[in-house]
């Protein structure tokens, strides 16, 4: 497919910024606008500038719990229409140690743009099922998006 390395492409990126906390780099991989969808909420955000905000409270959290690699297993990518396709991705966030902090599956819409494909739509599953260290907890620090 012609597309899948360019999906790939953009994936590995994200990946690897937000690993290394480089925040500006992976929030510009986000459209102008972008559909977060999470069991509790539907956001329509503006682009790069709400997800910057979003994923650096996450990319906080994790870290005062030792983040130091993430794993990216792209599962599935599917196109519906020319410049519009869907990946399936699961992220295990690590420990130096490696020990896994979480595992869990995000459905990604990415758009085909001029510079490469941006991020407008992002469904992550299975949070709250995969961090159970943060169901038994009241510390605001690990809490993420609010309380659980």
């Amino acid at each position: 497919m012609m597309h899948l390395a360019g999906v790939e492409k953009t994936l590995e990126t994200f990946r690897s910024a937000f690993e290394a906390g480089r925040h500006d780099e992976w929030s510009e991989l986000y459209d102008t606008s972008v559909v977060l969808m999470r069991p509790h909420q539907t956001l329509v955000c503006d682009g790069p500038t709400e997800m910057l905000a979003i994923g650096k409270n996450v990319h906080e959290t994790y870290s005062k719990l030792g983040l130091a690699r993430i794993e990216m297993d792209l599962r599935d990518v599917r196109s519906f229409e020319h410049g519009i396709v869907m990946a399936d991705v699961r992220w295990r966030y690590q420990t130096g140690e490696g020990e896994e902090i979480i595992r869990f599956d995000c459905t990604y819409g990415l758009r085909r743009r001029a510079g490469g494909y941006k991020i407008s739509l992002h469904i992550p599953h299975n949070e709250a099922v995969r961090r159970p260290m943060f169901l038994e907890t009241a510390d605001p620090d690990l809490l993420i998006g609010g309380e659980v």
